[in-house]
């Protein structure tokens, strides 16, 4: 991820990265630390850790980014998605099934892939961008309401416990 935003830079683009997370997104891991120091990103790079009001970071959000070697199912990437945002994310666990949208998905470990697709994102117009974001929010809540995931884990519950020995 900061290999590719360190090109975005490089290519002339204006771009900040929030990171977000809690063991290790700080200023002070040494192994992340030096990473964005060898691109020249300290400047271009807030370190949030673990976030309390997961609203606020939201709102500092133009595009919310998902790169990872793996993941179950990544409710984070729903929150954003409810959220009316635009979203890549790397094409691991159930990343696919969340967006449903190829064009938000990179293949993991494909930094070429992942550079093309943030360049794409900050050519869209800001219509573009918001009409990314709404599809988002209407298939999340279409698709993944509480109401339907209980539903599914209520079934699945059911099965089990009926099917048990």
């Amino acid at each position: 991820l900061l290999r590719a935003v360190a090109s975005v830079v490089e290519s002339g683009y204006n771009v900040r990265l929030v990171l977000a997370g809690g063991v290790g997104i700080s200023k002070a891991d040494k192994h992340l630390s030096p990473i964005v120091t060898h691109y020249q990103l300290q400047d271009r790079v807030d370190f949030l850790g673990a976030v309390d009001d997961i609203d606020e970071f939201f709102s500092r959000v133009d595009l919310f980014l998902l790169i990872s070697w793996s993941e179950g199912f990544p409710t984070v990437l729903g929150e954003a998605m409810g959220r009316n945002l635009p979203c890549i994310a790397s094409n691991v666990g159930d990343s696919r099934i969340l967006l449903g949208d190829p064009g938000q998905l990179v293949a993991p470990g494909d930094i070429d892939q992942l550079i093309v697709a943030i360049r794409l994102f900050l050519e869209m117009s800001v219509d573009e961008r918001k009409a990314i974001g709404t599809r988002n929010r209407i298939r999340i809540q279409h698709r993944f309401s509480k109401e339907k995931m209980l539903g599914r884990y209520d079934m699945v519950y059911k099965y089990a416990t009926k099917n048990s020995c």
